[in-house]
């Protein structure tokens, strides 16, 4: 007779966890893709690119 609250609790419980899952925390929705710019602004500022080549390719995208 416990085993069938036991299995629906398990249920609820495995529901819950696995819709968690398709949510990211603090996700509001589609966000909009990256430009150019802004993938070169994060490129420099993660020292992945020297200053020279920053300049450079912001000189290209203008």
């Amino acid at each position: 007779m416990l085993i069938v609250p036991l299995l629906v609790l398990g249920v609820v419980l495995w529901l819950i966890f696995r819709a968690g899952d398709r949510m990211p925390v603090g996700h509001s929705g589609p966000s909009k893709p990256e430009t150019a710019r802004e993938v070169l602004d994060r490129r420099y500022a993660a020292g992945e690119i020297n200053r020279e080549d920053y300049q450079r390719m912001k000189q290209d995208l203008a």
